[in-house]
């Protein structure tokens, strides 16, 4: 009869598609890892991982095997958290994956009170970009992601934290920095600096200024950053211009003498940022706790700014 040990290997080598690293993971050698797996497929009769492939991956039955042994674990840690009488208790580990253009700006306002708060909670925080979250929420390697939401066809819990407004990032003698506000219609795409593919942000802007194509700002090069400083950094040296969410635009003592921060018009284009998490998720004290310190940590300003905005959903492919 498979055990609860048995699964939980199986669903270590799915997770980090390496029997190396697996064993690592769960403590235990590489050769006591590998029986254990080939008895378990022996017993239910199902080849349940490729092992000639690079990485590893899951058979088509093993798959649905593997899916199904995740709600199994799930629940058996459930039937552990009443037996230990922990259902309250915030303490343990508490992965956190945030995505850079959030990480950079929010992580700061409420990590010292949250690890002083409750220092019984191990905490880590992960950048990861939309899809690496969704992929380690499905695979447990992360208990919460703090994204940009709703992700269209995500299904998994989701809470807002803030509602946070997009402006203009503009070098002050650009023909845009004459403006008092911007309207979506006025931005052509035409020096528009952008994040690479696979930051959300990226998707966003584009929605929000109905945008299909561009011209870079020096038409030799082309250069699309993972790091929103390292676009307002290009803007500020007088090459062309982005968009920043709201704790981006800098504290007044880093305000920039060279670059214009411009509001839109109203309906002003804004992401809502969210903590996203697995239905079964047992850490919900944890959670709870993360949402109050967040929101107790947010500045007014950025309160204020969200009540005007509407929000771009994420269109995750």
């Amino acid at each position: 009869m498979s055990s609860i040990t048995q699964l939980e290997y199986a669903i270590a080598v799915d997770t980090h598609r390496h029997f190396a690293r697996a064993a690592k993971a769960c403590f235990v050698t590489q050769p006591t890892l590998s029986a254990q797996l080939s008895k378990l497929e022996d017993e239910l009769g199902v080849i349940l991982f490729d092992r000639s492939a690079q990485p590893i991956v899951p058979t088509s039955r093993g798959q649905a095997i593997l899916a199904q042994a995740r709600q199994v674990i799930a629940e058996f840690k459930k039937i552990q958290a009443i037996a230990a009488g922990a259902s309250t208790d915030v303490s343990g580990d508490f992965v956190i994956g945030v995505i850079p253009t959030v990480a950079a700006y929010l992580v700061p306002l409420f990590m010292e009170t949250l690890s002083t708060g409750y220092p019984k909670l191990k905490i880590e925080v992960k950048e990861l970009t939309t899809a690496e979250i969704i992929q380690a929420l499905e695979r447990e390697m992360i208990d919460v992601g703090i994204l940009a939401i709703p992700v269209d066809g995500v299904s998994y819990t989701t809470e807002v934290l803030y509602t946070e407004p997009f402006y203009l990032y503009v070098h002050k003698d650009h023909k845009l920095a004459k403006r008092k506000k911007i309207a979506p219609g006025d931005i052509d795409g035409d020096g528009l600096w952008l994040l690479e593919e696979g930051h959300c942000l990226r998707g966003q802007i584009l929605q929000a200024c109905k945008l299909k194509g561009r011209k870079p700002a020096l038409s030799n090069v082309r250069f699309e950053s993972g790091s929103v400083e390292t676009l307002k950094r290009l803007v500020s040296q007088g090459l062309g211009y982005t968009l920043v969410p709201h704790l981006a635009t800098g504290l007044e003592s880093d305000f920039d003498e060279d670059v214009k921060i411009l509001e839109f018009e109203n309906p002003v284009p804004a992401r809502d940022v969210g903590l996203m998490y697995r239905r079964t998720q047992l850490k919900t004290p944890a959670l709870k706790v993360l949402s109050e310190v967040v929101k107790k940590n947010l500045p007014r300003s950025l309160i204020e700014a969200g009540k005007r905005a509407r929000v771009i959903a994420v269109k995750e492919s």
